[in-house]
């Protein structure tokens, strides 16, 4: 199946991006959760009761790569292979990989575990992600171990020793993996970490101590993620592990989940219209607040930082547009942004191309 583009909408003069329905024509709904750096996206969309997993390029629009599975894609590199998640008859999750030339593969569960959730695909194909025990219920037990997949090598325990649980999101070309642990002794919180994956050995080291946790790492070594716990602010770390806060967008709550090779980094926020509405639902019926007098949906928008300083993206684009930017999901070496939005009431995925010459 094949849908060609047909949904741009144009910037005006004050505008830096122009944005693309990925879904075109297409009716239901979707979000775009990574781009490579040919400008290739994998996303996934609902229509009819069911979970489809796409390729969009410029040249073909959508292309249905798995529409006889339940599929989840996580991740794509410069070379098309994409990874995700695929529910089996077993009930189970597994991790897969897909090509042009050799299709779905079904790489499966690592450890013995029962269901695996992988993350991001480098450009040598290595795939990170973390796997599920569950109890006898079926329920996941709530142990979580990080894994790496390489073609070589298959699964590898990425867990450390004193950890009860860890979880691996991204990994760069030179196989350096970022993520979570908890560890078994001290608070009970995540903390992110960042794990350099040699042929002979692994090593760790702890970002920070705080609840916090790594999403993307770029081949230069930055590392982008969130720390906090009640106030959770968009975070970055350097190659010697300096931390810098991205701020928020007026709210107390944001995220940054990709970074490309310059240093943009994409992510999204709770806007400081968002906070107080949730300060309002956290009061009805003690002040005399019915649920009517505010917007129950909590407002969280997608930003940009270049440079230090952080952008809502909505504002970087038409405001006659019609969408609203919820989360931003990737960036790539073109400054192109992907994710979710809400367009004529609906979630669909979206790319934004930078305009030249719009500042």
């Amino acid at each position: 199946m094949v849908e060609v583009l047909v949904n741009v909408v144009c910037c005006s003069a004050n505008s830096e991006y122009a944005v693309i329905d990925l879904m075109g024509s297409i009716d239901g709904e979707g979000s775009a959760v990574a781009v490579n750096n040919n400008g290739h996206v994998v996303g996934q969309y609902n229509q009819g009761g069911r979970s489809r997993c796409f390729l969009w390029t410029p040249e073909t629009g959508i292309v249905i790569i798995l529409d006889d599975r339940d599929a989840t894609p996580t991740g794509i590199n410069d070379n098309d292979v994409i990874c995700g998640s695929v529910f089996v008859k077993s009930n189970s999750v597994h991790v897969f990989r897909w090509t042009r030339f050799e299709g779905f593969i079904n790489i499966g569960l690592p450890f013995q575990r029962d269901s695996s959730f992988p993350g991001t695909i480098n450009n040598q194909g290595d795939i990170v992600g973390y796997s599920y025990v569950k109890d006898l219920s079926g329920e996941i037990d709530g142990a979580a171990q990080a894994f790496l997949w390489t073609v070589e090598r298959g699964f590898q325990d990425l867990n450390p020793k004193d950890a009860r649980s860890s979880m691996a999101y991204s990994i760069n070309d030179s196989r350096l993996v970022v993520g979570d642990v908890e560890r078994s002794r001290g608070p009970l919180h995540r903390i992110a970490c960042e794990w350099k994956c040699g042929h002979a050995n692994t090593s760790i080291r702890a970002l920070s101590s705080a609840p916090s946790s790594a999403h993307d790492v770029n081949n230069n070594g930055i590392i982008v993620g969130e720390c906090g716990s009640i106030n959770q602010s968009a975070v970055s770390w350097d190659v010697e592990g300096e931390q810098v806060s991205l701020g928020t967008l007026g709210g107390p709550w944001s995220k940054a989940v990709a970074i490309n090779e310059l240093g943009i980094i994409v992510g999204s926020s709770v806007t400081s219209g968002g906070f107080i509405r949730e300060l309002l639902e956290q009061k009805i019926g003690v002040e005399g607040l019915t649920p009517t007098t505010l917007t129950k949906q909590r407002k969280e928008h997608a930003f940009i930082v270049r440079k230090g300083r952080i952008s809502d993206l909505n504002n970087l684009v038409p405001s006659s547009s019609g969408w609203e930017l919820i989360q931003a999901s990737d960036v790539n070496n073109r400054g192109e942004v992907v994710g979710r939005g809400v367009y004529k009431g609906r979630n669909r995925p979206f790319l934004l191309r930078h305009i030249p010459d719009a500042r």
